[in-house]
């Protein structure tokens, strides 16, 4: 266990979140959303994906913080 670990870690406390990583099509700069996102929505999530809802990371972030459309 080293500093790396220990940063990477949050001081050694256990994080029950899982993580999502989504890759939009043309998408070339790194987003990032902190926004905590009930697992429950994950459907609603894959069906905005699918239908091609989202054209850019913001549009994401808009869902994501509850606006219904993108």
């Amino acid at each position: 266990w080293n500093e790396e670990d220990q940063q990477a870690s949050d001081g050694d406390r256990f994080d029950d979140r899982p993580g999502y990583i989504l890759k939009l099509p043309g998408q070339h700069t790194p987003a990032e959303i902190t926004t905590a996102f009930p697992t429950v929505r994950t459907r609603a999530l894959l069906d905005q994906l699918l239908a091609d809802r989202f054209t850019n990371p913001d549009q994401l972030k808009r869902w994501v913080n509850g606006q219904r459309e993108p």
